[in-house]
């Protein structure tokens, strides 16, 4: 690799990391009030009646705001200051274009199979919520549905889709293989290791996708049978599942990659959430063992789904990244979704998003893509009142 690319990787890292960094003061100066949830803390988010959104892009941390006045920019600037940053005027308060989405959010959760609805999600960038329907017919009813209630033509967009899950393929490190187990015997590569956790008990265990259950078999390593279903502790909204170790298996690892599974590189989670993963135009590092390391972009911050096959639980306040085509593949389900945040040290370091749950395969004329659909951290972690491990075992 020649200096100058090395300096522009550089460089670009930077300026991300400046820009996530500066969108994270900016969204705890909106937090009103901390409130204790199971073995986490979560803050409340007031948003100014101003505020669009906020997207990542081209080294610069864009704001949309409906007034771009001085008088408007001011309590922003005095947070984030004026170096690498843009204000971007838009149509619709970030608090409108919420109530859009809760209010297909509950349709899903209440009549999904009148309108077909397979996602939903704000994108930021585009001041717009983003709705995928299973057929044309179904589209033409929720916009119907969606204007009859008050809402703006112009602050949504239906698109016909069908979403599908990707296939569920002495540490169990994130990034690891499971397997399904039978009678002590190794089966198939079904799902990847997401992160290691400590359930409310004290038991340390794995977090994969909640679907690896599907088959109804025993989950474990390659050397370990680990647990039976019923000893998994499952949430289906957030499609992930906390996996017991056995006896086998002596300690908790944040450390990914054993045996130079990824490459020649090493990398450690340090930490579990912060604002920086919900900032669109971010460029997060999925790892799985069938398609290894990926890299995708945030499109949307907070999409709504179910998966086919399932038994149509929504799964709400999910990551949604662009990708390479077909790049997460099956087996990949349950793995280790990050942001990395300093590759100038061994291991690199890198706070986890989430892990993956769902993909969808698109093929245009200006080029193939995969969109990714990633349960936050923050929402696994919470609803399988578990707690998040890393380190560098």
């Amino acid at each position: 690799m020649s200096k100058n690319i090395m300096e522009n990787s550089f460089n670009n890292d930077r300026l991300e990391n400046e820009a996530c960094d500066k969108f994270e003061n900016l969204i705890n100066s909106f937090s009103i009030a901390t409130h204790s949830n199971g073995a986490n803390d979560e803050k409340s988010v007031a948003f100014p009646n101003e505020y669009g959104g906020a997207f990542y892009a081209d080294g610069k941390l864009n704001i949309c705001l409906t007034d771009v006045s001085e008088k408007s920019t001011v309590s922003c600037k005095e947070i984030v200051g004026d170096d690498n940053v843009n204000y971007i005027k838009c149509t619709y308060p970030y608090n409108y274009l919420r109530e859009v989405n809760n209010y297909i959010v509950n349709l899903m959760s209440n009549n999904n199979d009148k309108y077909a609805i397979n996602t939903v999600g704000i994108t930021q960038k585009d001041n717009v919520v983003n709705v995928s329907v299973s057929t044309s017919e179904k589209a033409e009813e929720l916009s119907d549905e969606l204007i009859s209630k008050g809402f703006e033509k112009k602050s949504f967009d239906i698109i016909v889709d069908e979403m599908r899950p990707t296939p569920a393929a002495t540490y169990a490190r994130p990034g690891d293989r499971v397997y399904t187990w039978t009678g002590g015997t190794r089966g198939s590569h079904i799902a990847t290791i997401g992160f290691n956790a400590k359930n409310s008990s004290g038991k340390n265990g794995f977090v994969t996708a909640e679907h690896a259950l599907w088959y109804e078999k025993n989950l474990g390593i390659y050397e370990y049978d680990c647990s039976s279903v019923s000893n998994c502790t499952a949430s289906k909204s957030t499609d992930s599942c906390f996996v017991p170790f056995n006896s086998g298996i002596t300690g908790l690892t944040g450390l990914i990659n054993n045996s130079g599974l990824y490459g020649n590189t090493t990398y450690k989670l340090t930490a579990s959430y912060n604002a920086s993963a919900d900032l669109e135009g971010v460029t997060l590092t999925g790892f799985g063992k069938t398609s290894k390391k990926y890299t995708g972009v945030i499109l949307r911050t907070s999409v709504s789904y179910s998966l086919t096959g399932g038994d149509g639980t929504l799964i709400t306040d999910a990551l949604e990244m662009k990708t390479a085509y077909k790049k997460p593949a099956g087996g990949d389900s349950g793995g280790t979704v990050a942001k990395i945040k300093d590759a100038s040290v061994t291991p690199q370091t890198a706070i986890l998003a989430g892990i993956l749950s769902a993909t969808s395969d698109y093929t245009s004329t200006s080029g193939n893509y995969t969109l990714a659909y990633v349960p936050k951290v923050k929402n696994i972690t919470t609803a399988l009142n578990v707690t998040f491990y890393g380190g560098s075992n």
